[in-house]
């Protein structure tokens, strides 16, 4: 393992740690339940990815880490928007 391997994988544990202690503080509901495997998921191909030190892969997990973000946002909307939903019944 390189240290830069090492250091994102010390870095996507915390995120996901932090993002799960969210979810309890606000009393998620499924939507975003749902996004935590997906976004671990992602995570250990983009740890697996990195490994190979080949630079092309590299900059494109680079690029791609994005989608991380994405499902974490859409994760959040949805638990927002099954709240909202829910209230209105």
């Amino acid at each position: 393992d390189s240290v830069a391997s090492r250091g994102l994988g010390d870095v996507y544990k915390r995120q996901t740690a932090l993002m799960a202690v969210l979810g309890v503080k606000i009393g998620a509901t499924w939507p975003y339940w749902i996004m935590l495997p997906a976004v671990v998921w992602l995570q250990i191909g983009q740890y697996r990815a990195i490994k190979t030190r080949d630079r092309q892969t590299c900059f494109k997990v680079f690029l791609d880490n994005n989608h991380i973000g994405l499902l974490w946002f859409l994760g959040l909307s949805g638990h927002y928007l099954w709240t909202v939903a829910a209230t209105r019944l």
